[in-house]
């Protein structure tokens, strides 16, 4: 079983129920369907049932236990983490997850408990797999116009730096002829920061599945601005592949208006000396 330091004290937790061992999950390995429990503290598989580790392409939960997640993204970890919290406070949850079984991506709905494990009372999650689900074409839509309308820029790049998807506020905001002409060095991704060093290393980050939110110049088709840039690790929900999602916050006003007070401030310093 995978194994982690974390003890899970917090008197919140304290209603949930407690799995000393393996051994008292062997109900749930006679369900049908896919039943796996997750260790959050450990992060990673502490037991699943047959139709689990079927479902996986193995032969044993050993396996399952065994299988390596340290390439797993920081939002995938923190929306385990947020899952748990949730399942903790609601009793369950049910949410659409997209996993890779043999490497193919497989949308399905999964209700989630919260629970501890083991001596240690881990933070866990029983996750019963309840169907393949995909979404509906009015969810589709619903997604896709609240992604139209925001006006947030929204940009979805590979790890290379390659447009994937942007939506309208961040076409607007860059325009769509600085796709062309690039240097054969330079991404779409670095060519919008301002400090070239500051954008490969962003870049970077976003390779090795780093989240990261920074504040930067970047070369917009109004002047240069400035924005908070947010990066998060995601999946593609078709192919699997790992990309990244950035929205950009324009922070200039709030930027020029703090340091005009700066100023103000030192000037009436100045004079009361």
């Amino acid at each position: 079983m995978c194994s982690g330091n974390h003890v899970s004290t917090d008197v919140n937790f304290a209603h949930l129920t407690v799995f000393e061992s393996v051994e008292q999950l062997s109900a749930f390995d006679v369900m049908p369907d896919p039943v796996w429990v997750f260790d959050v503290d450990a992060y990673g598989f502490w037991w699943g049932n047959a139709r689990a580790v079927e479902y996986w392409g193995l032969e044993h939960y050993q396996q399952l236990v065994d299988k390596d997640l340290s390439s797993d993204t920081d939002g995938a970890r923190n929306r385990i983490r947020g899952i748990f919290e949730k399942a903790s406070q609601e009793g369950m949850t049910s949410d659409p997850w997209t996993t890779y079984p043999n490497g193919e991506a497989t949308t399905v709905l999964i209700r989630h408990k919260a629970v501890l494990l083991g001596p240690q009372r881990h933070r866990g999650i029983i996750g019963f797999v309840l169907e393949e689900h995909q979404l509906g074409e009015a969810e589709q839509l619903l997604f896709a116009e609240a992604t139209r309308y925001a006006s947030v820029a929204v940009t979805s790049y590979t790890l290379d730096g390659d447009l994937l998807f942007e939506n309208p506020a961040s076409a607007n905001l860059y325009g769509y002829d600085r796709r062309e002409n690039l240097p054969e060095n330079i991404s779409l991704f670095e060519s919008r920061f301002s400090d070239p060093q500051e954008a490969r290393e962003r870049l970077e980050k976003g390779r090795k599945g780093e989240d990261s939110r920074h504040t930067h110049l970047m070369v917009t088709r109004h002047g240069v601005q400035r924005h908070t840039v947010d990066i998060r690790s995601s999946r593609h929900p078709l192919t699997g592949e790992y990309l990244m999602l950035v929205s950009e916050y324009d922070v200039t006003a709030l930027h020029n208006a703090l340091q005009e007070a700066e100023l103000a401030k030192t000037n009436l310093k100045t004079r009361q000396l």
